[in-house]
């Protein structure tokens, strides 16, 4: 039986890559991509993920608006990593013109629970974007949680080193919505997977390694080459190998196996703190007698994530 997946964007380059993943993979069934706002607005976001869809075939998969501002009204933007488009400003890369067909009317939030329920105990929801959606889909159905297979979450830090200007011991994604990372942690009712920054960052591919990686030449090689053009020339002058995270997030719920190392703790979000707002608190040692609710993912297998890598643009 293939994978059943729900994917929560907010269609930059890495989660355009881990779109990709998703929907070339032969034994997944993507359900629904829900989108929000975060790396771009939830419209641009919406417009990315179709340009990926069309370049993949996979215009069949359903897109769900979801939300433009975080719970408490805010609205965020990475422009400064992804582009002014969120895909690297790279215009001239997959199909010219695209004409996105007007989207269901139905929520994001609400696409959510009603796939969960339509397939309980079968849907891994992956989130790679602000929890915005995440959490007003447990305002509308608290278990959605129990009846979920798994929930792979992309987001946080493991040691209050983040990625965002504002709120430097933030994590993007958390730091955009804290207040829907804190609920989801708090009212999810199964085992988050929580792919963190460092996590992420840690499963690295030497760059020559991607220099060929970003010379296959195929349909689907070229346009990814040209979104992640601007990206990477960002991460060669920064960091000595190339990482990329929603990918990583992804690889986890497509193939369980390349989470090599993990640890089951208390995760919440610090709502309040002057520096530290969005900040992932973890109990370390155990001291609030809490039950666990995340596993905490400490080691991932990058020989398998440039497998799949290869494998969407072959």
């Amino acid at each position: 039986m293939r994978m059943k997946l729900i994917i929560d964007v907010d269609t930059g380059v890495d989660d355009a890559e881990a779109i990709m993943m998703a929907v070339t993979h032969p034994d997944v069934e993507v359900l629904a991509i829900t989108c929000v706002s975060g790396n771009t607005n939830v419209d641009q976001a919406m417009m990315n993920t179709y340009r990926v869809l069309s370049m993949c075939n996979a215009t069949q998969v359903p897109m769900f608006r979801g939300s433009q501002f975080s719970l408490t009204g805010g609205g965020h933007d990475a422009a400064y990593f992804h582009g002014t488009d969120g895909m690297g400003d790279a215009p001239d890369a997959g199909p010219e013109p695209l004409t996105l067909p007007s989207p269901p009317t139905e929520h994001a939030a609400s696409a959510i629970v009603r796939l969960v329920n339509k397939f309980p105990g079968e849907v891994v929801l992956v989130a790679l974007a602000p929890l915005t959606n995440i959490a007003l889909a447990l305002h509308l159905d608290q278990g959605l949680g129990s009846k979920l297979q798994r929930c792979v979450v992309m987001g946080g830090t493991l040691d209050a080193i983040g990625n965002t200007p504002q709120y430097p011991c933030a994590e993007f994604n958390f730091s955009c919505d804290p207040e829907a990372a804190a609920l989801v942690l708090d009212k999810m009712k199964c085992m988050i997977q929580l792919a963190t920054w460092k996590t992420c960052s840690e499963c690295c591919i030497d760059w020559d390694v991607v220099d060929n990686l970003m010379a296959i030449d195929t349909y689907r090689g070229r346009f990814h080459s040209a979104f992640m053009k601007q990206p990477i020339a960002k991460k060669r002058g920064r960091y000595s190998h190339f990482h990329s995270c929603d990918p990583c997030a992804m690889m986890t719920a497509i193939q369980p196996s390349s989470v090599l190392h993990s640890m089951e703790k208390y995760v919440t979000v610090e709502l309040h703190g002057k520096h530290t707002r969005g900040q992932t608190i973890i109990d370390w040692r155990d001291n609030s007698g809490k039950t666990p609710n995340v596993q905490i993912l400490t080691g991932l297998d990058s020989a398998q994530l440039l497998n799949l890598l290869t494998a969407m643009v072959s």
